[in-house]
């Protein structure tokens, strides 16, 4: 069961590569000398006398206190700590996740990382742990304002993750699982041996037994057919494997049918799946395997079906509700199109529709509707139709009445908190002392001012009214770290509206800026593909977005800042396109008033 479950946590907790450095000759653990020191990869094991275990490498340790009052000390990398009976001192060390297991207990576990204490095998006292792993009694698990996963095994469990993304996983038994609203806390099924049926709106989850939700954004399904649904918040919903059927409900929801990977022993084979994202604008993204899948963006003006992750290119066409390429799909309800990194055909509607190609040689046509087509990198053809098109880029195109970026103006800024990459610079630095231990570390971090691939999703709004109008627009749906070894990246966003100068036909002066939002990119994020949570500057509560502007007549231009901490990079750029919301949607560059 141990194996099992960290194979799960390390699939929710997306876990950075270590970079340390040698420990200095007089290491001590909680004040004591080590009596035993753990290796990197191995299992560790004490004796049932008070031990003092200390982990002085990077990597994965795997350490078992067994009886004794022992003192046990995590390294740099990513720990595994149990204690066993007495009363412990546990320090997860600098890496993450570090995780607090209690598997052996013989009676239920009280964990509280806030306060730093764990009872029930003893009196513990937890530093720098990240989750928690109970017993297989009702345990009472609590978090901290970290991301944390807690899992409660067996029994009626109580997991309260507190402040920040978290990720709750009950196990058997009528558990109760408590987020914080609008922080995009998980309730995940993966260890259920069948199909689940949880609902965020009525607070209920059967299948793995009568669990109760609270306050729980995110769903992750089972291996086996699951049904999720959401309520009128943003929702995450994940099926996995399985024949899923997945409902956002209300709000601006996320749907995947499966992992976006494909077949894969811990999340079961790819299923056919229904995605239904209700009212408001909802991403449904594609499975990855070759299975027909039936997607329904519902009565929202601005559905998108996303081809991000497929191994293939895809041929989507509006029209006739099909996608073929990444399985035989159908579509209804759905407005905009995301395809994929190879070459794609994507074909639109008589709605107004938004069609991106990505990377690859796309070819896109966007119907008899008033559409916005961006073919993206690669060499593209872009056809507009008989509609009032926008095309972007500098793909050959037909039919396209608007084209071309406004003019930028005004300074980007910088975020309050960072300012250059401290992470590039920390580790460039200390190459030079143990190129052996970090030099693959650094060659996965990005160069200084990288950037990465970032995408809005039905934003910027323009609506006009009497004597103006109002406009309004939220941070990114993606963004994608600069770095490729899954360690913490943090970004910052926001956007300033600028008004355009009618006598030069150029941007004028700023009109307003957002306040600053800034999100987790990579070591703590769950959802697949790309999204992130954004929460506001001081990264403790939610960003609430979208942010609207009333203003008079006039032209009004979006320009978007996204700031990498980890690179130091910046993309200030104007957000493409603007959605014209009136009786009928279309797309353009600017919002223009009357």
């Amino acid at each position: 069961m141990s194996r099992r479950v960290l194979a799960a946590l390390v699939l929710c907790l997306a876990s950075g590569t270590a970079s340390g450095s040698a420990a200095p000759s007089a290491v001590t653990c909680f004040g004591s000398s080590p009596t035993i020191v753990a290796k990197p990869g191995e299992t560790t094991n004490g004796t049932d006398g008070a031990d003092v275990i200390v982990a002085l490498e990077g990597g994965q340790h795997y350490i078992y206190g067994n009886g004794g009052d022992d003192k046990i000390c995590g390294g740099p990398g990513m720990d595994s700590i149990d204690g066993g009976p007495g009363d412990d001192q546990i320090d997860g060390g600098a890496g993450t996740p570090d995780t607090a297991f209690y598997l052996s207990a013989t009676g239920p576990i009280h964990a509280d990382l806030t306060t730093g204490t764990a009872t029930g095998e003893g009196t513990d006292t937890l530093v720098s742990i990240d989750s928690v792993v109970g017993s297989n009694f009702g345990d009472t698990l609590t978090g901290d304002a970290n991301v944390n996963a807690l899992l409660g095994l067996d029994g009626n469990d109580t997991l309260d993750g507190g402040p920040n993304w978290d990720v709750l996983m009950g196990g058997s038994g009528d558990d109760t699982l408590i987020g914080n609203p609008g922080d995009g806390d998980a309730a995940v099924f993966l260890l259920s041996d069948q199909g689940v049926t949880a609902d965020i709106q009525t607070g209920t989850a059967t299948g793995e037994g009568n669990d109760t939700l609270r306050g729980i954004d995110t769903l992750i399904g089972s291996k086996k057919d699951d049904t999720l649904r959401g309520d009128d918040r943003t929702n995450f919903l994940l099926g996995l494997g399985g024949n899923d059927q997945l409902e956002g409900r209300g709000g601006d929801d996320v749907l995947f049918g499966e992992d976006t990977t494909g077949a894969n022993p811990t999340f079961g084979s790819p299923g056919s799946d229904v995605l239904d994202g209700g009212s408001g604008n909802d991403t449904l993204f594609g499975g990855a395997g070759l299975i027909a899948d039936t997607f329904i963006g519902g009565p929202g003006p601005d559905d998108t079906v996303s081809f991000a992750d497929a191994p293939t290119g895809v041929n989507v066409d509006l029209a006739t509700g099909r996608s073929s390429g990444e399985g035989l799909d159908r579509l209804s309800g759905i407005e905009d199109i995301t395809g994929s990194a190879w070459a794609d055909r994507l074909v639109g509607d008589a709605k107004a529709n938004s069609v991106s190609g990505g990377d690859g040689n796309d070819t896109l046509s966007g119907g008899s509707g008033d559409d916005f087509l961006g073919g993206g990198n690669g060499t593209d053809t872009a056809r507009g139709g008989p509609g009032r098109d926008y095309c972007l880029g500098d793909e050959s195109s037909s039919g396209c009445e608007i084209g071309g970026l406004p003019p930028l103006v005004g300074s980007p800024g910088t975020p309050p908190g960072p300012t250059v990459s401290t992470v590039v610079a920390a580790l460039r630095a200390m190459t030079g002392h143990h190129p052996e231990t970090l030099g693959p570390a650094v060659g996965a971090i990005a160069t200084v001012r990288d950037t990465a691939p970032y995408e809005y999703s039905a934003e910027p709004v323009c609506i006009s009214a009497q004597r103006g109008g109002s406009t309004q627009i939220a941070p990114p749906r993606v963004v994608d770290p600069v770095g490729s070894d899954g360690a913490p990246e943090e970004a910052w966003w926001r956007g300033t509206l600028v008004r355009g100068n009618p006598k030069a036909g150029a941007v004028g002066r700023v009109q307003a800026r957002t306040d600053w939002a800034r999100a987790q990119l990579a070591g703590a994020s769950l959802i697949p593909g790309g999204v992130v949570i954004w929460k506001d500057a001081t990264g403790r509560r939610p960003y609430r977005s979208p942010v609207g502007y009333h203003v008079g007549r006039g032209r009004y231009y979006w320009i978007g800042l996204i700031y990498w901490v980890r690179s130091g990079g910046k993309v200030f750029a104007p957000v493409e396109p603007h959605i014209i919301r009136a009786r009928t949607v279309r797309h353009d560059k600017s919002c223009a008033f009357s």
